[in-house]
C-alpha cells in the first residue's frame, strides 16, 4: 500500500520486519500527535484506541479504529486491516520489545487487567517464550500505546 518502503528487499522476513516497525512508528505517532492522515485519501482523519465493549473469547479487547470522514472509510485492526493488532503495535514500536521478539520467534501474547501508571489508564502486556519461558512485561499508556515499562 506505499505506507512503508521495501526497496532493496528480496526476501520475505526482512520485508515483514521493515513493515511493522514502519506501521508501528507510523501509528503510534499519530496516536502521540493526534493526526493522521487517512491510509486511502491523505486527509486528515481520526486514529484512536478503543476497547471492546464484548467480544468472543479469541478477539483482542482493544484494537485500533481509523476513521476518514472525508472518503468515508473505516477501519480497524483485525483481519481484514491493513494495521497490525494493538500489542503488535506496542512491541515492534519499541526496540527492546523487538528484540526480544527477534530473538524468541515462538512466543505467546496475553493482555493483563488494565491498570493505572503515572496518572494515566495504561494496558498491560505479556510476551512468553514457547520454549525456553522467558517473558517480556510491557506496559503502555493507554491513549497513546507509548511504553511506559518493561520487565
Amino acid at each position: 500500500m506505499g505506507l512503508v518502503s521495501l526497496a532493496g528487499l528480496r526476501s520475505f522476513r526482512p520485508a515483514w520486519k521493515r513493515v511493522m516497525q514502519g506501521l508501528s512508528q507510523r501509528v503510534t505517532q499519530a496516536l502521540t500527535d493526534q493526526a493522521h492522515h487517512c491510509f486511502w485519501c491523505g486527509r486528515p482523519a481520526l486514529l484512536s484506541v478503543r476497547a471492546a465493549s464484548a467480544t468472543p473469547a479469541d478477539a483482542p479487547a482493544y484494537w485500533i479504529r481509523a476513521e476518514c470522514v472525508h472518503c468515508g472509510v473505516e477501519g480497524e485492526t483485525g483481519n481484514d486491516s491493513c494495521l497490525p493488532s494493538v500489542d503488535q503495535l506496542v512491541y515492534w514500536s519499541d526496540p527492546r520489545a523487538r528484540q526480544f521478539l527477534l530473538r524468541h520467534p515462538r512466543c505467546v501474547s496475553s493482555l493483563r487487567p488494565e491498570v493505572e501508571r503515572d496518572g494515566t489508564d495504561a494496558l498491560t502486556f505479556q510476551l512468553a517464550d514457547l520454549d525456553g519461558g522467558d517473558r517480556l512485561t510491557v506496559v503502555a499508556r493507554r491513549e497513546t500505546l507509548r511504553v511506559l515499562l518493561l520487565d
